[in-house]
């Protein structure tokens, strides 16, 4: 898998449920660095990792993984290998976003992951992988 460094910039809940944007910088889909957190800034490092909104990033909870995926599809090619890495999540809603982000970019380096999908358990994913590799333009979809 090739290198990726895109960032995204998502709004984590923090104190007195007020929320902030948080800038992470996506390795791999395994790998994501808080670049720019609001709450460290203001009450130091130490402090700012124990902030509400930083705990929200490392839990990379289901909705937090989509988010960061409609994110990502906004980031264009760089962000494929990460997307493909996506469709793999155990949320079938992150995977059926990974599906449509990996469609709004439109790389035929996805069709074969996308295939994959095909065999995915879950009907609302398969029929995500199969639109995008009709779009695509896989010929077999």
């Amino acid at each position: 898998m090739e290198a990726l460094s895109v960032e995204v910039e998502v709004m984590a809940r923090c104190v007195q449920g007020k929320q902030h944007p948080v800038r992470l910088r996506i390795l791999s889909w395994e790998e994501w660095e808080i670049v720019h957190n609001p709450c460290a800034e203001l009450l130091g490092s130490a402090f700012g990792m124990m902030a509400p909104c930083s705990h929200y990033v490392r839990r990379r909870s289901d909705k937090l993984r989509q988010a960061v995926v409609q994110r990502l599809a906004k980031a264009g090619p760089p962000a494929v290998p990460a997307l493909i890495q996506a469709l793999g999540d155990r949320n079938a809603s992150v995977r059926e976003a990974a599906c449509r982000a990996l469609g709004k970019i439109g790389d035929p380096q996805a069709i074969p992951a996308l295939t994959q999908v095909l065999g995915d358990e879950y009907a609302s994913v398969r029929q995500a992988a199969c639109e995008v590799l009709g779009k695509i333009g896989d010929p077999q979809a």
